[in-house]
């Protein structure tokens, strides 16, 4: 496309790195929440959003929002968000961000995913901006899997009403919607959509200043 075209010879000019992406897929949404995305949709939602902690071959946390999940029994977890940590519009990630998606787990399917084991609620307690702990109702190691995987949404965008994501695909389709990744998408067309670097990126901006995905094929 033209904006694709456009993109390539500003950073050809600026010296930056751009990435192009062919895929076979349609794009269909970047709505991050949609359990039916396909894999085009997971991988580019996956540089938009992050989990609480990646997890290494042996199960180890590696950080992400969160700089530290620590446990000592598998039971208790005490989870702290990297205070550094930022959505894209500069507001700080914060426990707010949590409760938030926990309120959504709780009004889509009727209980806290992240703190049920075999049937059983556990409770999540809010201890200061930061820090939250997710009490298991039984050890239970896998819960490692899902806390890790936790990933946060924007409490104040939706007013931390957790019925309004629901209704966030035309939001999610729309360029320059909050993100808590490396980039922000700066421009969606009916095949294609261009991200770009975050410059104020927590975690160090990208080498990589812009990745455009488009359909081929």
């Amino acid at each position: 496309t033209q904006a694709e075209q456009s993109v390539t010879a500003e950073s050809a000019a600026s010296g930056e790195k751009i990435v192009n992406v062919g895929v076979t897929d349609t794009l269909t949404s970047l709505n991050p929440l949609l359990l039916n995305g396909g894999e085009v949709n997971k991988y580019a939602t996956g540089l938009m959003f992050l989990p609480l902690m990646e997890l290494d071959a042996d199960l180890n946390f590696v950080p992400m929002v969160a700089d530290s999940i620590t446990t000592e029994d598998n039971l208790n977890f005490v989870v702290h968000i990297d205070e550094a940590a930022t959505w894209s519009d500069g507001t700080p990630i914060t426990t707010a961000d949590v409760q938030f998606v926990a309120d959504y787990s709780v009004y889509r399917y009727g209980y806290n995913r992240y703190i049920r084991v075999n049937g059983v609620d556990g409770s999540m307690n809010i201890v200061d901006d930061h820090t939250v702990q997710f009490i298991l109702p039984e050890p239970y190691n896998y819960e490692r899997v899902i806390l890790a995987g936790m990933t946060l949404y924007p409490s104040h965008v939706f007013d931390g009403d957790p019925e309004a994501l629901d209704n966030a695909t035309t939001y999610y389709n729309t360029p320059g919607f909050v993100t808590s990744g490396p980039y922000t998408v700066t421009e969606i067309n009916e095949d294609s959509f261009v991200c770009t670097a975050r410059d104020d990126y927590y975690r160090g901006t990208p080498q990589v200043k812009t990745v455009v995905m488009k359909v081929i094929g």
